[in-house]
């Protein structure tokens, strides 16, 4: 039998687009992603506001490690080029 997998919330991001780089990023460093899209939000076909809001799970023994990552893209972003 597999041993149950406990969610963690990661983060937010505020839409699809988003949220499929992230994954598209977190899972080129081997870290497992689950995204879940308000219902409505795919209905309605909303791109903004609160209800377009993605949230973007990970396994709780890779939490650490996904927000490290997400952290040194965001430096590295901010880094100037030489």
């Amino acid at each position: 039998m597999s041993e149950q997998v406990n969610w963690q919330l990661l983060t937010r991001v505020p839409g699809e687009n988003q949220a499929h780089v992230l994954e598209s990023f977190l899972r080129s460093n081997g870290i497992v992603i689950r995204l879940h899209v308000d219902p409505l939000a795919t209905v309605y076909g909303l791109s903004s506001g609160p209800l377009a809001e993605v949230k973007v799970y990970v396994p709780e023994d890779q939490l650490t490690l996904a927000r490290e990552l997400i952290a040194g893209s965001s430096r590295a972003l901010d880094e100037p080029e030489n």
